[in-house]
């Protein structure tokens, strides 16, 4: 992994876990809950968690039975993540590297889900990684994926990048984001069938009220 501060690094997970929204980061997204009936109901076993972080979905879909690949770019993250399958008694493969340069082979996975993680780089970056995604699914898989918003409060603030990204202290470290809006989000998600594609606002946090595109598409 590069040391520039702007290219992708992870959250420091320390801090994120020792703060007073650690919760949030330990419950399983409302999204990634409502998709297990969904995985269940095409057959899909094997999934892969693209930017695991702590290890809130791969130990919840572990838990749901499914067979999990939990991926990020972050040590401490899959440090946590590893210790939770242990104290769960669950299992699931745990791999380090960049999402624009996924370790699987071609159609590997029934289903790929990602929140709050593919918009942390440049576009291009972000366009590569999704391009990934569609190549380690299978056709018909499921792609699960949160995107920042430009009605996200973190847009504009920070050290601007290029159109719509910007560096930004976050969770301990300098981290990029790329804002999209419908369209930006649309053209990322070329080579999938979009099934779903809506705006979410978060609860309210003392930075704000988060605001993301959450994507819900099958590889073509």
């Amino acid at each position: 992994m590069s040391g520039r501060a702007d290219r992708p690094q992870g959250w420091d997970w320390k801090t994120v876990l020792a703060s007073s929204e650690a919760g949030i980061w330990l419950r399983p997204h409302q999204e990634v809950r409502a998709a297990v009936p969904i995985l269940e109901a095409m057959g899909a076993r094997l999934v892969l968690d693209l930017g695991c972080g702590a290890g809130r979905h791969t130990v919840y879909l572990a838990r749901e039975g499914f067979r999990v690949h939990a991926f990020d770019v972050d040590t401490g993250g899959l440090v946590h993540c590893r210790a939770w399958l242990e104290r769960e008694g669950l299992r699931a493969l745990v791999c380090q590297g960049l999402a624009g340069a996924l370790p699987y082979a071609a159609g590997a996975f029934d289903a790929v889900i990602s929140i709050n993680v593919l918009y942390h780089d440049r576009r291009e970056a972000v366009a590569r990684a999704v391009d990934e995604v569609r190549r380690v699914l299978r056709p018909g898989g499921l792609f699960l994926a949160t995107f920042a918003s430009t009605r996200n409060p973190g847009y504009g603030r920070g050290a601007c990048l290029a159109p719509q990204t910007y560096l930004r202290e976050e969770a301990g470290r300098p981290v990029v984001h790329f804002f999209s809006r419908r369209e930006d989000v649309v053209a990322l998600a070329r080579g999938f069938k979009i099934r779903r594609l809506t705006h979410r606002l978060g609860r309210v946090l003392p930075s704000g009220r988060p605001a993301h595109w959450v994507l819900r598409a099958e590889r073509s």
